[in-house]
């Protein structure tokens, strides 16, 4: 089959999801990438695993250039047999793209995520959303709240599997978990409420003496989250984009999300794939990750704190959580039901197998 996949800017969960998903579908099918050019540059050969490279702008909101994009998706579209696009933009480009065809390929959306964020933000993701509802012939949301709204805008939608691979790890002497060391993973972005973070932070460092609170990640808010750790001496470092969260998390005591919304984290599957203790919000899809008996908290500061606390200060409590990750991890999907979904949604033959 002729599969075009399609995304807008990409990183961190939707990156690695976008690879896994070319990993799978180009040893069957012949397979485009739509991309920014940003995009594309940016991956690997292996990584593209065969895919055609084809360079289309899609920028984080409507812009001018989208005329042009929408014709290079449109001239694309036309020999198509599908396309799975990734994001709101992308999708809503995709929908637009094809709507002036005689005989327009299947569209699958699968949505990253929840626009958050001011009033323009919500506003500008509410009317990409009403696009991808009306047009796509099936739409995929990584939580439950985005295919709830699928749902109510009259669209068919399920939960889309994206699983995180159990990174391998390789012990070249004794492994020990550094005490009291917290780990947050993911791009320093508003979604993922580093203001909480911090907040958290001074109330765990006031309880808890030599805590040492890791963030691996870059984004927009670098600089102004380092400046606000050494304005309030918080116990706060910032690591950077880091390569090595296998074993960042082998040598840390807890693993913490402090997200407003989520979909399915691949930090948090990371996390329980390490089996490293896990603090995370009750937000987006992380429920679905973590099973339905893992607890959760808020996404406000006290509550957060109050679990990070209780954890350090209490070992064997800590070590039920711990316990409660490794048990979570043997159940999480993997490649195989991705490839499940995607034969079944994109109407793919021969099935794919790898």
């Amino acid at each position: 089959m002729r599969i075009i996949e399609m995304t807008g800017t990409t990183s961190g969960g939707v990156r690695s999801h976008l690879i896994d998903v070319l990993g799978l579908l180009t040893s069957h099918h012949e397979v485009a990438l739509l991309a920014p050019s940003s995009v594309l540059e940016s991956l690997s050969p292996a990584e593209m695993s065969g895919a055609r490279a084809v360079p289309v702008e899609i920028a984080a909101k409507p812009t001018s250039r989208d005329v042009r994009s929408i014709a290079t998706v449109r001239t694309w579209a036309r020999n198509a047999d599908v396309i799975h696009a990734h994001t709101l933009r992308a999708g809503a480009l995709a929908v637009l793209a094809c709507v002036a065809l005689s005989d327009p390929p299947r569209i699958v959306v699968t949505l990253h995520n929840m626009p958050v964020g001011s009033a323009a933000v919500r506003a500008t993701g509410e009317a990409l959303f009403r696009v991808v509802a009306a047009g796509a012939d099936r739409v995929l949301g990584v939580s439950p709240d985005l295919v709830d709204k699928a749902l109510e805008l009259g669209t068919i939608a399920d939960l889309a599997i994206v699983p995180a691979r159990p990174t391998p790890l390789v012990v070249t002497g004794p492994q020990t978990r550094d005490a009291a060391t917290l780990l947050t993973v993911g791009r320093l972005s508003h979604q993922k409420g580093l203001d909480i973070l911090l907040d958290a932070a001074e109330i765990v460092g006031e309880k808890v003496l030599n805590v040492r609170w890791l963030v691996a990640g870059d984004g927009p808010y670098f600089d102004e989250l380092a400046a606000e750790i050494e304005e309030r001496q918080l116990p706060v470092e910032l690591l950077g984009r880091r390569d090595d969260v296998a074993e960042l998390l082998n040598r840390t005591t807890l693993a913490v999300q402090t997200s407003r919304w989520e979909g399915q984290p691949v930090a948090v599957q990371e996390a329980l794939h390490a089996g490293t203790a896990l603090v995370a919000t009750d937000v987006g899809g992380t429920r679905v990750v973590v099973g339905e008996n893992y607890p959760l908290v808020a996404p406000n500061p006290d509550a957060i704190a109050k679990d990070i606390i209780e954890l350090l200060l209490e070992p064997n409590k800590l070590e039920q959580r711990s316990e409660l990750s490794r048990a979570r991890a043997q159940t999480l999907p993997g490649l195989a039901e991705l490839a499940g979904q995607l034969t079944n949604e994109l109407r793919l033959f021969p099935p794919v197998n790898r």
